[in-house]
């Protein structure tokens, strides 16, 4: 699966891994559930922009596009549909909404 996130401009979100501990429980996360528990999920999450503030130090950020991808080995006899679950928060540099939690079903039919 690829989930691409469209930021717009003046806005960035924090990226994963976002390079700063300050930061951890901001970064950009997505995590898969299915009825039956998956064997196996890798998430790929693209290289963040660094970013250096004065006063927060430096962390990474996504701006403009993100592309998310993510490979699921579903559990034994598992053909139902993926609840995808997307983590974020999203800034200027004068200010933060508050963090966002974002949930899809996704699913396997062809």
């Amino acid at each position: 699966m690829t989930i691409t996130l469209q930021i717009d401009e003046g806005w960035h979100l924090y990226a994963n891994p976002v390079g700063s501990e300050d930061y951890v429980s901001s970064q950009t996360t997505l995590t898969v559930d299915a009825k039956v528990k998956p064997k196996d999920v890798k998430v790929e999450y693209p290289a963040g922009k660094e970013i250096e503030d004065k006063i927060l130090g430096k962390y990474k950020v996504y701006d403009d596009k993100a592309t998310i991808k993510a490979t699921v080995t579903r559990g034994a006899g598992d053909s139902g549909p993926l609840e995808l679950t997307l983590k974020f928060q999203a800034c200027t540099d004068k200010q933060c909404l508050l963090p966002v939690t974002k949930k899809l079903k996704v699913s396997s039919e062809r």
